[in-house]
């Protein structure tokens, strides 16, 4: 049997539809997304929404990292102890453990109102995430999170860095240094931006 779709289409389908065997050397579309009116100008909405946040975080960012990426992390002068990398949903990470790190020379353009963001992976039902953040091999904060999210998205978490740790500096040495018998817990972005305040 063969059809031709004629609900409204956002990009219309020029042709019928064929049964699978007959088209196993052609490119094929499987499934659609179908929606309400209503739905349709949210889910519009909705992309609009995260373009916009998008802009807005990359206005913010003075510099980033995509860890387990080759060339990002050769850029940024990585430094490991032992560290580790894979990937998750197609976005790469790196971690380290017991007492190892990995480190990164990021780019702080002279500022001095500025804030760490990390971004992790919320599935981490068997994984005890303790470690301390350094910057320049200063403490700048000790993190814990085991069992924080249960949830199979990417989590982002904030830190505002020391004013004192950033002055004078147009760039510094950001270190995860997972806690003896634990680990780091697998980062997937690290970018360093400017607070709210001072877009």
């Amino acid at each position: 049997l063969q059809f031709k779709l004629t609900t409204r289409m956002e990009n219309p389908i020029d042709g019928e539809l064929q049964p699978f065997f007959e088209i196993h050397d052609s490119r094929y579309m499987m499934y659609w997304l179908a929606l309400s009116e209503k739905g349709y100008k949210e889910y519009l909405q909705k992309l609009a929404d995260e373009e916009a946040e998008r802009h807005a975080l990359e206005a913010r960012t003075i510099d980033k990292v995509m860890p387990g990426e080759q060339q990002p992390e050769t850029d940024h002068r990585m430094e490991t102890s032992r560290s580790e990398k894979g990937s998750t949903e197609g976005v790469f990470y790196r971690d380290a453990r017991n007492g190892h790190h990995f480190s990164y020379l990021m780019k702080t353009n002279g500022e001095t109102d500025l804030t760490l963001r990390l971004t992790f992976w919320g599935q981490d039902e068997w994984r005890t995430s303790e470690f301390d953040i350094l910057i320049d091999d200063e403490l700048m904060a000790s993190a814990d999170n085991t069992h924080r999210w249960r949830t199979t998205q990417f989590k982002t978490v904030d830190y505002a860095i020391p004013a004192s740790m950033l002055n004078g500096k147009n760039e510094v040495r950001v270190k995860f240094q997972a806690h003896k018998g634990k680990q780091v817990g697998q980062i997937y972005g690290v970018r360093i931006i400017r607070n709210e305040n001072n877009k």
